[in-house]
């Protein structure tokens, strides 16, 4: 874990090409997951998937026992989900005074407001999860550093997610066909740290990308593909450090721009 956690403090290139999470198959750092808890071995990464399974009896007792163990992990750094967390295990996994990151794949959460507890969390993805109420308290996160949100219904006003400063990268994305919907992006000129952000699947109602280029020190952007080309040329024009995303493809490769139907 040492050059994991010297990485943390500033993203790699190839955590701001390719985003805090991504799985490189040639390199993995995701554990295999296991399913009950006496798999688990005392690593500091660990990969859970306990739910979807086939017999709904020994799944019910299989999640009760992690909501039982998971509150004494204190070895644990890095926490994956990679299959649907219901509420239990989330409020079971908010005991964990250690957890430097979490990812959820998806849930059927309503109530994050537990996560306040996590006060070491630097990274958190929360994949679908439409059913979440708010996400004001989020802002209550103030050690993170990268941040990726899909399909949160409630999510159409960022302000909240705004006040955390120290973010580095930043995702607010849709899922499958399931588009998210925002107010603005007028609060995201407080995240001057900032090196990525993905808008994939994303609407913004005011209809305008500019803000973005307010956040000088960006990277990468890869957003949705509906906002009018002066809103792409503005922001690409604007964006010096830009390297990574598909608003470099939208301005730079006429044939992305016919097959795509940028006007």
């Amino acid at each position: 874990m040492q050059m994991l956690a010297a990485s943390i403090m500033t993203l790699t290139g190839r955590q701001i090409e390719k985003g805090f999470w991504y799985y490189d198959q040639n390199n993995p750092w995701e554990p295999k997951s296991v399913t009950s808890s006496s798999e688990y071995s005392g690593d500091d990464l660990l990969n859970i998937a306990c739910t979807q399974l086939e017999k709904y009896s020994e799944q019910k007792k299989i999640v009760k026992d992690w909501c039982k163990v998971l509150p004494s992990l204190e070895n644990v750094k890095y926490l994956w989900f990679t299959s649907q967390v219901n509420q239990e295990l989330f409020d079971a996994v908010c005991e964990m005074k250690n957890l430097n990151g979490l990812f959820i794949k998806w849930s059927s959460i309503k109530d994050i407001n537990n996560i306040q507890k996590l006060k070491s969390l630097k990274h958190l993805h929360i994949g679908s999860s439409s059913q979440i109420k708010d996400v004001k308290i989020l802002a209550d996160l103030t050690n993170l550093e990268t941040l990726d949100l899909e399909n949160i219904k409630s999510l159409t006003d960022i302000t909240a997610i705004c006040e955390l400063t120290g973010l580095q990268g930043l995702g607010i994305d849709g899922d499958w066909g399931k588009n998210q919907i925002i107010e603005t992006l007028s609060p995201i000129s407080k995240l001057q740290n900032l090196k990525y952000i993905t808008l994939i699947g994303t609407k913004i109602i005011d209809q305008s990308l500019k803000p973005l280029a307010d956040i000088k020190t960006l990277e990468r952007v890869w957003t949705a593909l509906w906002f009018k080309k002066s809103e792409f040329e503005y922001v690409y024009k604007n964006l010096p450090n830009l390297k990574y995303g598909n608003l470099i493809q939208i301005m730079t490769e006429e044939k992305f721009c016919k097959e795509k139907r940028i006007k």
